[in-house]
Formats: structure tokens, sequence, C-alpha cells
């Protein structure tokens, strides 16, 4: 039987700093020992922007970035028009929804990030604004573009889906991490 033993998580934002708007959260929960990757657990939860809060926090330059991103995930992002992830009405809901989700695994699996200082600790900042704390073990959290910088000759498939929807961004880095976490058991120790 599978178990998740480590979480990919991605949010899109409205800035880059703690307290900046998160409009979507994604995550791709996988085994790592499995014999190929397989996806044991995935969602994506977004906030209409009507109820972005942190609005003194939104950065010009993240949304100059926005504006010059494929139509699909700006439609995403503003809409949900693609229907991507489920809508929750507040960013706090939008929280819990993705801590339930998480809670059975989030003690135990690891929980990898695009950058040690991004998604995670964006998340974290959030959830001190409405009075919640992290619901994952901090000696579990990881850094994805580290790992992927570290082994750089283990390329990535081919992007399924449309880039910067927290969901495809999710299941893709769960996917190269699989890959990358098995380079990683085949090497030996110096």
């Amino acid at each position: 039987m599978s178990t998740v033993t480590d979480i990919t998580v991605d949010i899109e934002t409205l800035g880059t700093q703690p307290g900046c708007p998160i409009i979507q959260i994604g995550y791709c929960g996988f085994d790592a020992y499995d014999t190929s990757f397989t996806p044991l657990i995935s969602g994506a939860y977004r906030i209409p922007l009507s109820a972005i809060q942190g609005k003194d926090k939104i950065d010009g330059g993240t949304l100059d970035w926005w504006f010059n991103q494929s139509a699909s995930a700006v439609a995403e992002l503003i809409s949900g028009a693609g229907a991507l992830s489920a809508t929750r009405q507040s960013e706090s809901n939008m929280l819990i929804a993705f801590a339930k989700d998480l809670a059975p695994h989030a003690q135990i699996a690891n929980l990898w990030g695009n950058s040690h200082s991004f998604d995670l600790v964006l998340i974290e900042a959030a959830l001190a604004r409405y009075g919640m704390e992290k619901f994952w073990n901090f000696r579990n959290e990881r850094c994805y573009r580290t790992l992927k910088e570290e082994l750089y000759w283990v390329k990535a498939d081919p992007f399924i889906g449309t880039k910067h929807t927290a969901l495809h961004d999710a299941y893709n880095e769960a996917a190269h991490l699989y890959k990358l976490l098995k380079e990683l058991r085949k090497l030996k120790p110096l």
C-alpha cells in the first residue's frame, strides 16, 4: 500500500512578501518509493479577487508579471475560468480547506515549496494572520528549487497543463521531484 511521503505545494499570489494576498493554493502528494509516479492526493483552492485580504501588500511588480503570463493562467487567477480549483469565499476558508486536506499527512510527509522562502513561508504568514498555527511538522519542510539545482542533470518532463496555475504547477513539480528523489537514492555517499 502506498503512503504519501512527499507533497509539493504551490501558491499563486499578488506579491512576494509574507502578508501578500494568496489567490490559489495547489498541492500534489505521492509516494517517493513507488515504482512510478502516481499522485495519491491532489487539489487546489482559490478565492475570488473580491475576497482579497492584505490589499496593502499587493505588489505592482507582481501584477505586471501576471499580465505577461498566458491568457489561461490570468483567466484562472482572475475568475477561476478553467475550474481547476474549488472556490472558497475567503482566504481563511481556503486555508482551512487546504489544512483539512493535508492534515492526515502533514506530520509525516515532507512538504516541498519551490523556494525555501516562498510558498510555505507565505502560507504560514497567512495562517498567522487568521490566528491559525502551522499544521505541518517544520522538520519536514523542503526546497524543491534547491534539489533541482543540485541534481541539474535530472530534467523535468514537458509541462502538462497551464503554467502558473497552482494545481498544474504542483503536479509538474511533484512529477519532477519524484524523478529527483529516485536519482538521489542512486547516488553514493562521499
